[in-house]
């Protein structure tokens, strides 16, 4: 009797044992990190977390989150699913959506104004070279260089009256290299829209520190037609010393996340005939 009942517990033992074996050390129960394979005597496979054991049950959470209590009996074996885990998802990398760049036409500057700690670099002929960079949403900061003649500041603070009306005001002052002279050029902007079409207006003045100012006036628009294009117009007008300065454009621009090119033709009141124009962007 006494033998029997020996050979039962060292039996009972040993199934124990031989079903121990079959959960595999590596796996962290509750692990949802892990990806692990249940499989049944019957030969029934589930894939999911191993959330617990007994002497008697197995418990499991399948990927659909539908938690399951197997009879110990029941399960084959436990064991980390390599070839059927799944790799964790990446998001894909998509393009970043192309800025129109609404803060200055040809002519123009318009209401919109930099984000903080971004800016553009601007190349106009290959002559006029400009930069801008938002101090902060609705102040920035720039320069002006055109070779070897003037170099200029320029300053912009802007406000958002509603998600499609926007205010600014601002202001560039300039010298000339080859007698130091000076001039500066003030402004008040509205502009109705979004970047992607909007309409702009302009009023302000320009002249020398000295006096001798003269109003200026400037309006215009642009329109995304494209996601990759957009077309510009705008038009200055200034009755200096009895005699109106009138400066309209029409442009196409290209424009990707961060390189412009606009291209097109401008007319200066002085000159018979439209000529080409070109400039370069480049945000950052």
């Amino acid at each position: 009797m006494y033998r029997i009942t020996g050979f039962l517990v060292f039996f009972w033992l040993l199934c124990a044992q031989v079903l121990a074996q079959t959960i595999d050390a590596r796996i962290v129960e509750g692990d949802a990190a892990q990806l692990h394979e249940l499989r049944t005597r019957r030969g029934d496979v589930f894939f999911g977390t191993l959330l617990g054991q007994t002497a008697d049950s197995i418990f499991f959470k399948l990927r659909s989150n539908l938690e399951i209590q197997f009879a110990a009996e029941e399960v084959e074996s436990v064991r980390l699913a390599f070839a059927e885990q799944a790799a964790p998802v990446r998001p894909r990398k998509t393009a970043a959506e192309p800025e129109p760049a609404p803060e200055y036409l040809l002519f123009s500057p318009t209401a919109f104004n930099f984000k903080k700690g971004q800016g553009e670099f601007r190349n106009t002929l290959l002559s006029l070279n400009q930069v801008d960079v938002g101090l902060s949403d609705h102040f920035s900061l720039g320069a002006t260089l055109l070779l070897p003649i003037i170099a200029g500041v320029q300053v912009k603070a802007s406000a958002n009256l509603s998600p499609s009306t926007r205010l600014a005001v601002g202001g560039s002052a300039y010298t000339a290299f080859f007698d130091l002279g000076a001039a500066a050029h003030v402004y008040g902007a509205f502009s109705k829209g979004a970047p992607d079409k909007f309409i702009n207006f302009t009023v302000g003045a320009v002249g020398g520190f000295g006096g001798d100012w003269a109003p200026i006036f400037s309006g215009g628009g642009a329109y995304r037609f494209h996601r990759n294009w957009r077309l510009m117009a705008d038009i200055a007008y200034s009755p200096i010393r009895g005699d109106a300065l009138i400066l309209p454009s029409l442009s196409f621009s290209w424009f990707s996340a961060r390189h412009r090119v606009d291209f097109g033709l401008l007319s200066v009141s002085a000159l018979p005939v439209p000529i080409p124009h070109a400039r370069y962007g480049l945000r950052f």
